[in-house]
């Protein structure tokens, strides 16, 4: 499945909406408002917890496995208008040998055959809006005509809501400094995020619900596998479950975190993003000779 046709699945709820049990019974705006219930909460924070595989998509070659991801992902979500959410989120990332499970240390790219060190990653805090529209990255345009929009899928007993999204971010390093890495000025990724929740638990009245989700996101190649502007990029996949505090995530994944990024686990807004993002610890790499 290429980019496009990801964005498509997202386009594709403008329609699929209108024709679901859920919509049938509820406004545009409360239909948003009950995947922000999945999603998110506005009464506080959660904690999204995912695992699963990265997989190379070359020009011209079928996907192949690479490795495996861990990504802790804390939520606070907000009502700043009827109908209009606004997130904020701060993540971090590790990625995993396929095999054992344990943070990869070291990893031979099988299109270059070179060894190269697999850094993960703790985003700055990213800001996401929500309405009926679809859904933006950092600002609410003016005038918005969506990006990507909400397919539901509605049985006796689960909902499930598949969020499309495009993210524009502008790269976290320069091709000056680093050019076997840079992939352009712009990382464009998509993300397909389903999002499944038990209707018993919609029906109640409580702000938080827990839900289970799973993510198909196709993007640009990882800057440590020095693959630079070769066509073709990586497709995550994955699965998890949201809970509502971090400390209530998977022992696992909390230790794993802790393991590379001391303190995030405790306070994650508080986290120096600024001394491990991309683009510091590529300038640690290159300093200690390992890029």
């Amino acid at each position: 499945m290429n980019r496009r046709e990801m964005v498509g699945l997202g386009a594709a709820g403008l329609s699929l909406v209108a024709s679901s049990g859920l919509a049938a019974s509820r406004a545009p705006e409360q239909s948003v408002r009950t995947f922000m219930r999945m999603f998110a909460t506005t009464s506080g924070e959660v904690c999204v917890a995912t695992e699963g595989l990265i997989y190379g998509r070359a020009a011209g070659d079928l996907a192949r496995p690479l490795c495996g991801y861990l990504s802790l992902l804390t939520v606070r979500a907000a009502e700043p208008q009827p109908g209009v959410f606004r997130t904020e989120q701060r993540e971090a990332t590790l990625y995993l040998d396929a095999k054992s499970g344990e943070v990869l240390k070291s990893f031979v790219n099988p299109y270059t055959q070179e060894t190269v060190i697999p850094f993960g990653y703790v985003s700055p805090t990213n800001v996401y809006w929500f309405d009926k529209t679809g859904s933006y990255a950092r600002d609410l345009p003016p005038v918005r005509t969506g990006e990507g929009h909400l397919i539901w899928n509605v049985t006796e007993d689960a909902i499930s809501a598949t969020e499309g999204r495009v993210n524009r971010f502008p790269a976290g390093i320069s091709e000056a400094e680093f050019p076997r890495a840079f992939t352009g000025p712009e990382r464009v990724s998509v993300d397909n995020l389903s999002y499944e929740a038990k209707v018993s638990d919609l029906n109640t009245s409580r702000a938080y619900i827990p839900a289970l989700i799973r993510q198909l996101t196709d993007g640009p190649w990882q800057f440590w596998l020095m693959m630079g502007r070769t066509p073709g990029g990586v497709l995550w996949n994955g699965s998890g479950q949201k809970y509502r505090t971090i400390a209530r995530s998977p022992a696992r994944y909390r230790g794993l975190v802790e393991q590379v990024y001391p303190g995030f686990v405790a306070d994650p807004w508080a986290f120096s993003q600024r001394d491990f993002g991309t683009l510091a610890q590529m300038r640690r790499l290159r300093a200690a000779g390992r890029i």
